[in-house]
């Protein structure tokens, strides 16, 4: 735990010993603790000492307290013990997974830099700043409430709800929010070179003579569409 705050990476930044104990550990140490905890409620509730703790006449009452845990151990420990083999799977599978490609082209601007060094793009501030934006445009204090939001993730769908009202006023209150909007997102996203060199914000990079043309195409299918219309994704291997 300690070297994980120091490193900032619970997976990749522990050291592999410290990493393989905390996640192998387990298939030990849940089937023992396991066992040692039910045969101490089962010899408790064959104890005259335990059962008569309440008083006599009540040995029934602390027998079935005892048994309790059994009880409920018996379908409890199971899922314990695969809950962890899952995590250990996933937490291997990320240590020693391929490295990202490096970003290149139009990416989401950096928002935190941890202590291993590593960018960390984060939708959340960006998306709130852009939304802000959009709003002060209009109405600064529902701007201000927007970046006051510290919930964010549940709070936000009201401030979508005030842009729109807001811009439902008139065409030229809709206009102002949508350029005010796209302006900032120009402005806060970053575009990084095939080189990997060079990080400008996205509105300095589309500015710049590029020897890129772009065009339109157009894609014209010949055969008859399908009787069952279906759009499927390929993902982890299911469809």
């Amino acid at each position: 735990y300690v070297t994980a705050i120091v490193t900032g990476d619970a997976t990749k930044g522990t050291p592999y010993p410290l990493f393989w104990l905390r996640y192998s550990l387990f298939a030990v140490l849940y089937p023992t603790g396991i066992s040692g905890e039910l045969s101490v409620f089962i010899s408790s509730s064959k104890c005259d000492t335990f059962l008569s703790l309440l008083g006599e006449g009540k040995q029934s009452v602390m027998y079935w307290y005892a048994m309790a845990f059994p009880i409920i151990y018996a379908p409890g420990a199971l899922p314990m013990i695969l809950n962890m083999a899952g995590n250990r799977k996933k937490a291997f599978k990320k240590r020693f997974a391929r490295p990202a490609p490096p970003p290149r082209g139009l990416v989401w601007p950096v928002t935190e830099v941890k202590a291993n060094g590593e960018e960390v793009r984060s939708s959340t501030p960006t998306a709130k700043e852009i939304l802000a934006a959009a709003i002060e445009a209009v109405n600064p204090e529902l701007a201000d409430k927007v970046r006051k939001e510290k919930k964010w993730r549940f709070g936000y769908v009201k401030h979508l709800v005030n842009m729109v009202e807001a811009q439902c006023k008139s065409p030229e209150d809709a206009l102002k929010v949508a350029n005010a909007g796209i302006n900032k997102a120009y402005m806060m996203f970053q575009f990084i070179s095939k080189d990997g060199k060079t990080t400008t914000s996205f509105a300095e990079a589309m500015s710049r003579k590029n020897d890129t043309k772009f065009s339109t195409g157009f894609v014209k299918g010949e055969l008859a569409p399908p009787k069952d219309k279906k759009c499927e994704v390929q993902y982890k291997g299911k469809t």
